[in-house]
């Protein structure tokens, strides 16, 4: 087969975030690559009728500009879905829709068909029946959240079909070699270093002002991927730590919150959700950081992307032996899977004894050589690799 090459490659990146939301790795890689040349198409979580009834918040941002152009090489789009959108009765129909918003995207940039598409969500790997000449890279961040049958063909049917992949762990990495795909790039989550910088760069949060210390501090929305079990045995065992949490409830599980065992404990602090640009001004303020997860295979797929916010901002860390860590980060105390809450309770003892300045700055060294420019530049190599292979 012959692929489509050209001088400034096109891509289609489809993601499951929102541009303008909390940032993670797909606003950095797609920005960085853009940077670097790639005329970048980022195609946001598809959206439906029912986005800003289920987000008011956001009502004008869901209803607004669809198509917006960043710069240069890199232009937004939020496609539009008839709910629910995944059901297999409506998922060609979508599928359908999300190649006409592409095709009529291309024609108002300016650009021709893409080189690639970078596929994340579940129906974007289709449009490699819309772009033949196109290389499908297949983008794994995790495993099948859900124990889901259809979902699962469905993914199946997209590393089937896909000519690489890119992977945030191991795992996901054989499970992309098991189907078959011959080229695949481990890509390990970054960090964004400047803006943890900058904001510690203001002294700790205010509302951590009254949390008696040390504390131990947790970022990120609260889901079934907490160890809940182990954490109420932990604050239970050592009611001299302060355990924070920062970070609301995930909307997925709008019950969840009846079901945290501790979280009436005098020395637990639900901070609630921040903005993630105040990431540094929390981690500031923590003596200590950990990964309280569970072992699902969910999770045992994962990289946690806060195991290096934590480092950046010279915190000690302990978390779980998942693969996506093991060699792969320093000075982390990583947990197996056999502990017990004794052995975490150990290990966060012995963090909050590695505390020194000589500490803080191995830890931020190791952060600023991991942050997001660094892997955007083994992916821009890698997708370069491919369009002069294929």
């Amino acid at each position: 087969m012959t692929f489509r090459s050209h001088s400034r490659p096109v891509v289609v990146f489809a993601t499951n975030v929102q541009w303008s939301g909390t940032w993670y790795g797909a606003q950095h890689l797609g920005a960085g690559l853009a940077e670097k040349g790639f005329r970048i198409l980022l195609l946001e979580l598809p959206i439906s009728v029912a986005s800003p009834i289920r987000h008011p918040r956001r009502f004008r941002e869901l209803t607004g500009a669809r198509l917006r152009r960043i710069g240069p090489t890199l232009a937004v789009d939020r496609p539009f879905g008839v709910p629910p959108q995944e059901h297999r009765l409506l998922r060609d129909l979508n599928a359908r829709l999300l190649a006409r918003r592409v095709r009529r995207d291309l024609r108002r940039l300016g650009w021709p068909e893409p080189d690639m598409v970078l596929a994340r969500h579940r129906l974007s790997w289709r449009l490699a029946d819309t772009f033949p000449e196109s290389l499908l890279v297949a983008n794994l961040s995790d495993a099948l959240y859900f124990d889901n049958a259809d979902m699962e063909g469905e993914r199946s049917a997209m590393l089937n079909r896909a000519h690489a992949a890119v992977c945030v762990s191991p795992p996901l990495v054989e499970e992309a070699e098991r189907a078959g795909v011959e080229e695949v790039l481990l890509l390990p989550q970054g960090v964004d270093n400047a803006t943890i910088a900058e904001a510690a760069g203001e002294g700790p949060a205010l509302d951590l002002a009254d949390v008696p210390r040390p504390r131990i501090g947790l970022l990120g929305t609260i889901t079934p991927r907490i160890d809940f079990a182990l954490v109420d045995e932990v604050v239970s065992r050592r009611p001299d730590w302060q355990f924070v949490f920062v970070g609301g409830i995930s909307a997925l599980f709008p019950d969840l919150k009846r079901d945290i065992p501790f979280q009436r404990q005098p020395n637990v602090h639900f901070l609630g959700e921040r903005d993630r640009r105040e990431t540094g001004r929390y981690l500031a303020g923590f003596d200590a950081a950990w990964v309280p997860y569970n072992w699902s295979d969910f999770n045992k797929a994962s990289n946690p992307l806060k195991v290096l916010e934590y480092l950046a901002a010279g915190l000690p860390v302990v978390a779980p032996e998942f693969p996506a860590l093991v060699g792969a980060v320093a000075d982390a105390t990583l947990i197996p899977e056999t502990a017990q809450p004794g052995d975490w309770i150990e290990a966060l003892e012995a963090a909050l004894g590695r505390r020194s300045d000589k500490d803080r700055t191995a830890r931020r060294s190791f952060a600023a050589a991991n942050g997001w420019g660094a892997r955007t530049e083994v992916l821009a190599r890698f997708l370069e690799g491919l369009r002069r292979d294929g």
